[in-house]
């Protein structure tokens, strides 16, 4: 499993497209997975 940070208007995009789509499942490179975002305050 790959883990990484994202920060700014990135990252915005990221939690705000994972939040409208819960479900949903995200290609990334030549994979398809589950994004999970866990927002540090």
């Amino acid at each position: 499993m790959r883990r990484g940070e994202i920060d700014g208007d990135t990252a915005a995009s990221v939690y705000t497209a994972a939040l409208s789509n819960p479900d949903a499942l995200w290609r990334v490179g030549d994979r398809v997975v589950r994004l999970v975002v866990d927002p540090v305050p």
